[in-house]
């Protein structure tokens, strides 16, 4: 799969959602069931030019919709369009590891009905940055909702592009990645949440 067409210079996140990501199912799909046994929707949000889009994983396809879809999502990744070249590209690298990488994490975890009968039971949210030397894209990920909402339970964390980089390549073990970030906020909601994922985790 060439990401450097996926994530192509004249790829905006429209195209991405409408003609990238089923290309990418397309190519891929047939490991989705290593990962998740349940259908997945997630959700972008971009606050600079308010658009949405949302799009649904299942064992038969994926769906796109420029809205809201009628069910809640897994997670909203609210954010800016003024970062999507930049998230573009680190995302050719960080893919092209993954891809490359992705027998390795079959089965490390795999998305269940019990897992998300836990999950959705946790409305918070989560202000990320992930950064390097010279730059750095924000983003608050949105746990069961479409919309962040000043009363969820939240935490911050900063994420050193290399570390996503090394985990994605897995040179880095992602629990011990999650124990060294930097985390402000409500505590016991993020170990709440590693805990939830650790349960679930073939280790």
């Amino acid at each position: 799969m060439d990401f450097s067409e996926i994530f192509g210079a004249d790829v905006d996140v429209r195209r991405f959602f409408f003609e990238m990501l089923p290309q990418i199912y397309e190519e891929r799909g047939s490991d989705f069931s290593a990962f998740s046994q349940e259908p997945i929707i997630f959700s972008v949000y971009l606050k600079d030019s308010q658009e949405r889009f949302s799009a649904e994983l299942h064992a038969d396809g994926v769906s796109v919709e420029d809205d809201e879809m009628i069910d809640f999502p897994l997670v909203s990744i609210c954010g800016y369009k003024k970062y999507w070249d930049t998230v573009k590209r680190h995302s050719v690298t960080i893919a092209e590891e993954f891809d490359e990488k992705r027998e390795n994490f079959k089965g490390q975890f795999v998305v269940t009905r019990e897992f998300l009968d836990d999950f959705e039971r946790i409305d918070a949210s989560i202000d990320v940055v992930i950064f390097n030397e010279d730059e750095a894209v924000e983003m608050t990920l949105v746990l069961n909702n479409y919309d962040d909402d000043e009363h969820h339970r939240r935490f911050a964390v900063e994420l050193p592009l290399e570390l996503v980089e090394a985990v994605a390549s897995t040179e880095t073990d992602i629990v011990d990645a999650a124990k060294s970030l930097k985390i402000q906020g409500d505590m016991k909601l993020a170990m709440e949440l590693g805990g939830l994922f650790l349960k679930y985790a073939d280790r």
